[in-house]
């Protein structure tokens, strides 16, 4: 049996890893933190129309709380569901609000809106 202070070694170590490569694959694709941004810019723009305004403001409820459709723990799948749920939702805005405005509120860099664009399959 292992001491308790090297299973915490191991767990921070595989926490440190995990979060690294997060970091390295948020950054190489230039997406991070910008489609949460974008989500809550979008939202709170009296511009985009009222029924795309309250699926975003559902999807950031659904986003911000803990229970998933999917857990996270599952391999992949646990992710998965997030990024498919975030990616129709956007698609859908884009259609009623249109690619200028999401263009406008997009705090990212170009790189990650192509990628958000090829994530949603929509033209930006």
């Amino acid at each position: 049996m292992r001491p308790a202070s090297s299973k915490r070694r191991s767990s921070a170590a595989a926490n440190i890893s995990s979060s690294s490569a997060t970091i390295a694959l948020s950054s190489s694709s230039g997406l991070s933190y910008s489609p949460l941004r974008l989500l809550r810019r979008l939202a709170a723009d009296a511009n985009v129309p009222r029924a795309a305004r309250v699926r975003l403001m559902l999807l950031l409820g659904y986003l911000a709380i803990p229970l998933d459709l999917v857990p996270d723990f599952v391999p992949v799948l646990g992710y998965a569901d997030d990024a498919i749920i975030v990616s129709l939702v956007l698609r859908s805005v884009v259609r009623r609000a249109g690619a200028p405005l999401v263009r406008r509120h997009w705090p990212g860099t170009h790189d990650g809106l192509d990628a958000l664009a090829r994530l949603t399959g929509m033209p930006l």
